[in-house]
């Protein structure tokens, strides 16, 4: 069933070539919008947040995507 879906003609174009080639083209779209997210933090929470000890990942994890509750 999967060799039908994929299949295309001899030059490379098909469902899975075209799937490969937009998952790459869409990566700096992704990694601007991801740049353009933490840069709307605002630099005083970023500070708090080292102050209590909390590595790189852990700041950009809880002052870019705090939870509610």
């Amino acid at each position: 069933m999967l060799s039908t879906l994929f299949a295309g003609p001899a030059v490379c174009i098909g469902v899975l070539t075209a799937g490969l080639i937009l998952s790459i083209m869409i990566i700096p779209f992704i990694t601007a919008s991801a740049a353009m997210c933490l840069e709307t933090v605002p630099p005083v929470i970023k500070e708090a947040a080292y102050g209590i000890g909390c590595h790189h990942l852990e700041v950009s994890a809880t002052s870019s995507f705090p939870t509610r509750g």
